[in-house]
């Protein structure tokens, strides 16, 4: 971007002059989540680990969901090249600990600032660059174009106003979307409102869907699931899967009224956020149901009638162990959360209304039957007792999702495959 038209001007200007508050407020955060203090300086570009020998490949995402979305495309590249992926969360960081394979190491993403890009380029040397859905960061962006590195966009999906935004300065959105080689989007309206703003968009942009439906299924402890089935035997089982503050009373009262069918039903509510786990707890003791929570090692007994597992990385395990999932984040304003990973371990998946971040998989799966609306706590209750009752079943769902879900499979190993060739070129080049 050698003549940056004025908002990129402006942005690089403000970028650099609030990068200490900007700085502050990730280090407040980091360390809240007990992040150690040295890794901290990473949001500021400076590397706290050696850079691995040979090529590398740059993973750019924002936290959990993108996170979880590139899984598979770092395990299918696994053993050929290393890895680096970058987020901007604790919570997918300590995550990525967990789930990265051999090769692939993690370290907090740079401000969007010409000094914290420059120091991070230099140290890493990345050799191919791929940014996740809306991570469009013009400073990074232009920083790595400029040391004539490919840059790839995958799984994109942006707002219709995101789009909007960008449309009003069609001179920044050029210079910025240009910069990358190829851009996959998850759906139809992102990959037209882009063929707006790109250059030679007939070869750069592809309607790919979305990856998250090519994640293999979410790991469990063996152990753990043997015990746990043991602790609840026969017992009817749902999840109220990650939780945003506000959602859990109309959960409350959708489980108050299954009970009265299932008086013996016990339900898993797993917060997003874990550390809301005890003030979550609280709250469901003070409604009267008998309530225990993982986070704090409580006894799960026969009178318990919901768990709070407030833990990190054990969704695996919750939807091993039910066949029924409501996935939450569709009841308030945090726009739904990723619907495929329910799915893919045969879940008769549940929702709430307010889909936005996802809008497209939902209307994908509600289309084949894999994927239940429901509007209120009525109406989930009355979802979640039939379901519980053997009343329907989730076979037909699971067939139709699997469909999607090798569709994915399919995505990955193209997206791969330009990555590989960017590799070959860049090691021919040298």
């Amino acid at each position: 971007m050698t003549n940056r038209p004025a908002p990129l001007v402006l942005y690089r200007l403000v970028a650099t002059a609030i990068a200490p508050l900007a700085y502050w407020r990730a280090r407040r955060r980091l360390l809240a989540e007990d992040i150690p203090t040295g890794r901290i300086a990473e949001r500021l570009g400076f590397a706290t680990r050696a850079r691995a020998s040979g090529q590398l490949v740059w993973f750019h995402a924002a936290s959990i969901g993108e996170s979880l979305s590139i899984l598979p495309l770092v395990q299918e590249l696994s053993g050929e090249v290393s890895m680096l992926v970058t987020t901007g969360t604790a919570t997918s960081a300590k995550l990525l600990e967990r789930r990265l394979p051999p090769g692939a190491a993690h370290q907090f993403a740079p401000l969007d600032t010409p000094s914290a890009a420059r120091r991070f380029l230099t140290h890493w040397q990345v050799d191919v660059a791929v940014f996740v859905e809306s991570e469009v960061w013009p400073n990074l962006i232009e920083a790595t174009s400029q040391r004539a590195i490919p840059l790839m966009l995958i799984n994109a999906r942006m707002s219709e106003s995101t789009l909007n935004r960008w449309t009003t300065m069609p001179k920044s959105a050029r210079a910025v979307f240009s910069s990358f080689r190829r851009i996959f989007t998850q759906d139809q309206r992102t990959h037209d409102g882009l063929a707006r703003l790109v250059s030679s968009p007939e070869s750069k942009l592809v309607v790919g869907g979305n990856m998250k439906a090519a994640a293999k299924p979410l790991p469990v402890d063996q152990a753990a699931l043997s015990e746990w089935r043991k602790r609840l035997r026969d017992r009817p089982v749902w999840i109220a899967s990650s939780t945003h503050e506000g959602e859990e009373e109309p959960l409350r009262a959708a489980h108050r009224a299954i009970r009265q069918n299932h008086p013996d039903a016990i339900m898993v509510l797993v917060p997003r956020h874990p550390h809301r786990g005890l003030k979550i707890a609280d709250e469901t003791r003070a409604e009267g149901f008998s309530t225990a929570r993982l986070a704090g090692n409580e006894c799960v007994t026969e009178e318990t009638a919901v768990l709070v597992a407030d833990t990190i990385g054990d969704l695996g395990l919750w939807y091993r162990l039910s066949p029924v999932v409501f996935l939450a984040g569709s009841f308030g304003n945090a726009g739904g959360h990723n619907p495929w990973e329910p799915v893919a371990l045969g879940a008769a998946l549940l929702h709430g209304p307010n889909v936005a971040n996802a809008a497209d998989d939902y209307r994908q799966l509600a289309e084949c039957g894999a994927a239940i609306e429901v509007a209120d706590a009525d109406s989930l209750s009355r979802e979640v007792t039939a379901l519980l009752s053997g009343e329907t079943r989730a076979s037909a769902r699971q067939t139709a999702a699997a469909e999607a879900l090798e569709g994915a499979q399919a995505l990955v190993a193209q997206i791969a495959g330009e990555i590989r060739g960017y590799l070959e070129h860049q090691s021919s080049a040298r």
